[in-house]
C-alpha cells in the first residue's frame, strides 16, 4: 500500500470508526494500533540497521503489502503473528505489541502467553520472542521471562501522557474503572489522527514511538542481541 493509498485507508476508518456504538473500546483498538505501528517502526529501523554491518537475508513482516505472518500452535492451527523477522526465507525471531488499559483482563490477556511458548516450542525455526507491552503488565514480567522471552514494558501513565501531547486527554472514572468520556476521547484522537495524516506519511507510528518513549533504545538493543543470539 502506498502513501496515497494509506491515506485513503486511515480517513476511511476514521469516517467509520466515528460512528461506533462502543466509542469505549474503539479508543482501546486506537490506542493498541498506534502500539503495533510504533513497534513495527522501531522493529524496521532496527533491521535497516544491522543490515548495514551483518551479510544476512534479513526481513521484517508483515512487510508493505504482505499477508500477515501466521504460525501454528500445538494443535497445528495457524495463528496470527504481530511481528515477525526471517532469514532465509524462515521465521526466527517472532514478536507480539498488546496494549493493556487495566489488570481486569490481564488473564485473558495472558492467555496468549501460553500460545507464544507453543508456536517457538512447535516451529522448527523459531528460536526467540520478544514481548513490547504497554499497560499493567509487570506482575506478569517474571512468568514471561521465565518463559524466555524478552520484554519491554511502558506503563498506562506513559501511554496516556504521549496522547496527551497530541490533544487526547483520557480521564479514567474510578468508580467504574472506564474512560470517563469515552465519546470525546475518541473524536479528539480521530481528530488528531485526521490532522497528522496530512503531513505525517504514518501518525499511527508516530504516536506509537512517543508512547515507547525511552524504550525505543531499549527495543533496539534488545532486538540487536537476539538476533545475534539466533544467528551465533
Amino acid at each position: 500500500m502506498n502513501e496515497i493509498e494509506f491515506k485513503k485507508d486511515v480517513l476511511a476508518r476514521i469516517a467509520k470508526a466515528r460512528k461506533v456504538t462502543a466509542p469505549e473500546n474503539s479508543v482501546g483498538q486506537w490506542i493498541g494500533y498506534c502500539l503495533w505501528h510504533g513497534s513495527h517502526a522501531v522493529f524496521g529501523s532496527t533491521v535497516e540497521s544491522y543490515l548495514k554491518s551483518h551479510d544476512l537475508e534479513l526481513e521484517l513482516k508483515p512487510g508493505e503489502g504482505d499477508k500477515q505472518v501466521r504460525l501454528p500452535d500445538s494443535d497445528g492451527t495457524l495463528k496470527q503473528i504481530d511481528h515477525a523477522f526471517f532469514i532465509k526465507g524462515k521465521p526466527v525471531v517472532i514478536a507480539e505489541s498488546k496494549w493493556l488499559k487495566d489488570q481486569r483482563h490481564l488473564n485473558d490477556k495472558g492467555s496468549w502467553l501460553k500460545l507464544m511458548r507453543e508456536i517457538v516450542r512447535e516451529s522448527d525455526s523459531v528460536e526467540q520472542a520478544v514481548l513490547v507491552l504497554a499497560g499493567p503488565w509487570e506482575s506478569y514480567r517474571a512468568q514471561m521471562e521465565n518463559r524466555g522471552f524478552k520484554v519491554i514494558i511502558t506503563t498506562v501513565d506513559d501511554v496516556y501522557a504521549a496522547l496527551k501531547k497530541y490533544g487526547v486527554v483520557i480521564t479514567i472514572d474510578q468508580t467504574r474503572n472506564a474512560f470517563q468520556n469515552p465519546g470525546e476521547t475518541l473524536t479528539s484522537f480521530l481528530d488528531a489522527i485526521a490532522k497528522m495524516i496530512e503531513t505525517d506519511p504514518n501518525p499511527f507510528a508516530t504516536i506509537g514511538k512517543s508512547m515507547l518513549g525511552d524504550r525505543v533504545s531499549q527495543i533496539e538493543q534488545t532486538i540487536k542481541e537476539t538476533l545475534e543470539e539466533v544467528t551465533a
